[in-house]
């Protein structure tokens, strides 16, 4: 992991209640349009695209974004994963899909994960 100077801080989310009403994200409809606004942690947040612009509501220069989700929906897995950058480190939130229930974060597991690359190898038929 690379190092942290003293000029970043730290943040420590370790269930999904951790982030509720810190993060936020500039509407673009309505009345509201152009002001900021609380991020549900659930779809609007794990679900997000990469280009999907949010940050923390104490400090909007601290950017977040899901940079990868998998799992959940119809047809997919009831064990879903996304990753969150929050400034810049990186959490695993691991959560479920139930088809009747549809996406349950109640027993959400968040930990603090770091990417690293590794090399896999595929086959394609000739």
């Amino acid at each position: 992991m690379s190092e942290i100077t003293t000029t970043q801080k730290r943040y420590s989310f370790t269930s999904f209640k951790d982030f509720e009403g810190k993060i936020g994200a500039i509407s673009n409809w309505g009345e509201n349009k152009g002001k900021p606004y609380e991020v549900d942690f659930g779809y609007e947040l794990l679900r997000a695209t990469p280009d999907e612009e949010m940050f923390l509501m104490e400090d909007q220069s601290v950017k977040v974004q899901c940079v990868e989700y998998s799992g959940g929906g119809e047809g997919g897995s009831q064990d879903c994963r996304s990753i969150l950058k929050v400034g810049e480190q990186f959490f695993a939130v691991h959560y479920s899909y139930f088809s009747y229930d549809g996406f349950d974060y109640s027993y959400a597991d968040v930990f603090e994960v770091q990417p690293f690359e590794k090399i896999v190898t595929d086959y394609k038929s000739v």
